[in-house]
């Protein structure tokens, strides 16, 4: 006797996937690619949780294998936000890191409870153009001081300038 075996859902593609527009085998969710994933769109095998690349994650948003936690990139990561492989704990970069992560601004430690993140985006923003910075709606960021700025955007127009064969702003960049 042959027993059918139906999939649940619509547009997928492999056997026993429970969901929508799965591609492979015994997934669970939607949009997953790969084999046994859990959850929505991961690529790769084994994966628990949401937009997963890689195999064996649990977690959200990791790239690597083996990751327990969410938005490492690299391998075997415990906590998040970890860069690199075999890290325990939260924002490391590097590998086999362990306890808490040292944060840095301006090339200086600082703490990352005492940093308004918003305002770093403001800034970051601001660095991928060639125009002069006014530093003063910054300096309330850890570490920050006028020269600190100002040698910081010369840094990123000179790289750039390397990176474009002498041009400085290739591209105009929108806020």
């Amino acid at each position: 006797m042959i027993k059918e075996i139906r999939t649940t859902g619509d547009m997928n593609v492999g056997h026993r996937n429970t969901g929508h527009r799965n591609t492979g085998n015994w997934n669970t969710g939607n949009w997953n690619t790969g084999d046994r994933n859990v959850g929505d769109m991961n690529v790769g095998h084994g994966n628990t949780g949401d937009m997963n690349v890689g195999r064996m994650n649990t977690g959200d948003t990791n790239t690597g294998d083996k990751n327990t936690g969410d938005k490492n990139t690299g391998d075997r990561n415990v906590g998040d936000k970890n860069t690199g492989d075999g890290n325990i704990g939260n924002y490391h970069s590097g590998c086999l890191c362990f306890g808490e992560a040292p944060f840095y601004l301006f090339n200086q430690k600082a703490d990352r409870k005492k940093v308004d993140f918003g305002m770093v985006y403001e800034l970051s923003c601001l660095l991928l153009k060639d125009d002069a910075i006014d530093p003063v709606p910054f300096l309330s960021l850890p570490n920050a001081t006028k020269s600190a700025i100002k040698k910081l955007h010369m840094e990123h127009i000179k790289a750039r300038k390397k990176e474009h064969g002498g041009i400085a702003s290739r591209l105009i960049f929108e806020n």
